[in-house]
Order: structure tokens, then sequence, then C-alpha cells
């Protein structure tokens, strides 16, 4: 196979300090699955292959040169080899340990120039120095440049002209978490990458629409989802590359979103903190039904970003529906129905709140203790059939947002 990738996996480590390794996808070019006599430009993203008007760069295989066989690369006009041209080679994004192959030469010595751009700027030169052997290859190793945009390889002098094969180097990709949201848009999103690529006034476009850019570090872009639906592409589009990250971002139907809520997405995915009886309920609706009788365990769990987490939590005996969806201020994210901080009706039944605030959250109506813990043992359960909704705000040091703190999966019980 002539492009290989590696599967990419960004795991945050401390999303305090946006921390995050992007993981390289090492491609290797080596012109073998194409045909003898291909125009070789755009076939191998993120490399693009050109040279001065009037000549091109094509595939041959006329002898053996002691590269990856059956194909090297060769300037020419029309189908007419020359080797003695200049190849120029463009990536779309910046890559890293970049080396590749010549052969076919037959003087020792330098026999070309690369001149090497990073992020768009010249960052150096390096004489290609021959062998003097026609089917030994020499190395040209660019390993020392750092994102690489651009070579050019010039000023050939070996009388014969020289061929160019297998290029090698590394892409580290852009990962985006997390990779879903409601289709109402508005949803905090971080793309991260290398932490060695300034991006300066970076655009960032979900599909083909341009998202909110909130903020810019080195190797994160944090972002506000436009309103979408379906499976979307993201990409990132700056005065020197641009990347696209295919596939990347899934819209939600928002009452499903909504149910979902928010904890973790800072850092990652989201994760289920409220537990009726050790499940946060089906994967699509987020219900758990039970029997009149059967015994209710409520339980909340601390998000992964903190051991403990201070929470206040809701009940209402109603079931959600998109007319209900509310949104909270500050970004906090969207809740299935309202609360005190709103307003709005209908307001919760039974709060649990030991996160504090009461005037703004809503004062408690029964007890409860900060995350991990156990809020409701009910062994006897209810003994009539019922319909409760239960979400709440958590603690969170992966929200997104100065604040700290996310929205809880709902769990809708239904006893019946």
């Amino acid at each position: 196979m002539n492009s290989r990738t590696a599967t990419s996996i960004c795991s945050i480590v401390a999303f305090a300090s946006l921390e995050c390794v992007a993981s390289a996808q090492p491609i290797s070019i080596t012109f073998d699955d194409v045909p003898r006599q291909t125009v070789i430009t755009n076939q191998y993203p993120p490399a693009t292959f050109s040279s001065d008007a009037g000549y091109v760069n094509i595939t041959a295989n006329d002898f053996d040169l002691g590269t990856s066989r059956p194909n090297y690369l060769c300037t020419a006009v029309g189908t007419d080899l020359r080797c003695a041209n200049n190849t120029y080679v463009d990536f779309a994004v910046p890559v890293q340990n970049l080396r590749f192959f010549g052969g076919g030469d037959d003087g020792v010595g330098a026999v070309a120039t690369v001149n090497v751009y990073s992020l768009g700027v010249a960052a150096g030169s390096v004489a290609v120095q021959g062998n003097g052997n026609f089917t030994d290859p020499f190395f040209v190793d660019l390993t020392s440049f750092a994102n690489v945009t651009r070579i050019e390889i010039v000023a050939i002098t070996d009388p014969g002209g020289v061929a160019w094969d297998d290029f090698t180097f590394d892409v580290q990709s852009w990962e985006v978490v997390p990779t879903s949201g409601s289709e109402d848009g508005g949803d905090r999103v971080g793309l991260v990458g290398p932490p060695s690529i300034a991006v300066g006034q970076p655009s960032v476009f979900f599909g083909s629409v341009a998202a909110m850019v909130i903020s810019v570090a080195p190797g994160r872009i944090n972002v506000a989802t436009p309103p979408g639906t379906g499976v979307v592409d993201v990409t990132i589009v700056t005065s020197a590359w641009s990347f696209v990250v295919p596939h990347a971002y899934t819209y939600l139907d928002r009452e499903w979103a909504a149910r979902a809520g928010n904890v973790g997405v800072g850092a990652g995915e989201r994760e289920a903190v409220l537990l009726v009886n050790a499940s946060s309920g089906d994967a699509l609706m987020h219900e758990v039904r039970i029997a009149p009788g059967q015994r209710i365990q409520l339980v909340m769990i601390s998000p992964s970003s903190r051991p403990s987490a201070r929470f206040v939590l809701f009940a209402w005996h109603r079931v959600p529906s998109a007319g209900t969806l509310t949104r909270l201020p500050r970004d906090v994210g969207t809740m299935v129905f309202p609360t005190h901080l709103t307003g709005g009706s209908p307001q919760p039944s039974v709060i649990w709140n030991n996160l504090g605030h009461g005037a703004i959250l809503g004062r408690a109506t029964a007890s409860s203790r900060a995350a991990p813990s156990l809020i409701l043992d009910a062994a006897q359960g209810s003994p009539n059939p019922a319909r409760v909704t239960l979400q709440g705000i958590i603690e969170d040091d992966a929200s997104g947002i100065p604040e700290r703190v996310s929205v809880t999966n709902a769990v809708i019980l239904r006893i019946e």
C-alpha cells in the first residue's frame, strides 16, 4: 500500500493546562500504486507535486535505482523524461520528520539543493550529496526541520539528472473533542493539535458553516459550534495552511443532546454521572423503567476531572419535550426543563443542593452531599405509577467554561 496512516488518538491528560498530545500519522509515498508515466500532482494528500511551467513530475521505471519498486519520480516534458528540472512539493498541513531518497545520479558531491519552508517561511537549504553510483540510492534527510509546508528541489547539476522516491513524513493530526453536539449549535468544542504549531487567527468550519472562535493557544482552538445537521467535516484554515478532519462531528437531535448533558466535553466525550439503579438509561432517550414497588437508588458520581464534586439536582414529575428545553446562561449548557436559575415553567418539585447559591440555583428541599454519593435509597420504591425526570448541574474541571460546572445527563424514570 502506497500511503499508510496510523489511527489517531488524542488523550487529554490535564485539561486545566490544556495538555494534549496529538498523535502522529506516518505517511509514505512510494509512487508504486500507479502506472508508469502517471503525472503526479495531488494523488497523495497532504502532498502536492509540481514543477516549472511546461514541465511535470511523472512516474518511471526504466531502471532499477535501488529504491522501492517499480516506480520513481522524474521531471518530464509530456512523457519525455528529463529528470533535471525543479520539483516542488507543497504540504497542505505542516509535516515533521521529512526524508526521501534520490537515485540514478552519475556525479559525486552536491547534485541538487533542497530549499525548505516552515509554516510558509524559508527555513534553510540543504545540499543534496550524490554518490556517483547509479543504482545505489542516496538519502535526503530533512528531519531537522519542523512544520515543513513546502520544499523546492532545485539546482540539479548531475549530468543525467536525478530521480526521487520514497517520501516519508509524519503528520500530527487535529482532534475534535467532543465529537457530537446539538443541532442548535452553541456547544463548546476543542480542536487539539500539535503544540508546536502556531495557528495565528484561524477560521474553523463545520461543514461549510463558520464556527465562532472563542480562544486560541498553541495546539488548541476552542470554538462554539454553528447550527447544523448530520455528520460534517471540520476544517481549520490559517494564513499558511489548512487541515480537514473528515467526518469529525455529528449533530444530534436537540432533545437527545440536552438529555445527554455536557459533563466532560471540554476534555473528550460526554460522561454520565447521574444514575438510577446503576443505570443512566437507554442510549437514545436516557429512560429507566421499573415496576411499582421496585427499589429506587439514586446516585451521583464525580466527573473524571475531579475526585469529588458538589452539585444541584432537580426532579420534575413529568417527561420533557423539545418545547421544555432551556438554555442556561454563561454557556453552562441546556437542560430539559426550566429551573430557578432561568425562570419559566414547570419548575422542579424536588431540589438537592450542596453546590450552594440557593437564591440563584434554588434552595434545597432534600438533603445531599457532594458526589460521589447516594442521594436516595427507597427500598420500597413507589407504590404507584409515576414519571420523574432528573437532571442537575455539577462541578466539572473539564467543563470548558470559567465557572467549571456542567449539566449532568438527565434520567427519565418511568414507574409503570
